[in-house]
């Protein structure tokens, strides 16, 4: 997962780490980045989306 983040670009990275892994909300991200809750929440529905890619499908999961 680590090397996965780091295909990242930074602002996607960043929203992830912020949200996903140190458990703060979209405001608190928001506040830290210098930017809106809509663009933060938008930019992590992407990121987790570019991620997903990157792993690719889990073990026995469905294929989407």
């Amino acid at each position: 997962v680590r090397e996965a983040l780091r295909r990242l670009s930074p602002a996607d990275r960043a929203v992830l780490v912020l949200v996903d892994l140190e458990g703060h909300s979209m405001a608190e991200a928001a506040a830290a980045l210098g930017t809106t809750n809509v663009a933060v929440r938008l930019r992590a529905v992407r990121a987790r989306r570019r991620l997903a890619k990157i792993l690719g499908p889990e073990p026995g999961g469905a294929p989407s």
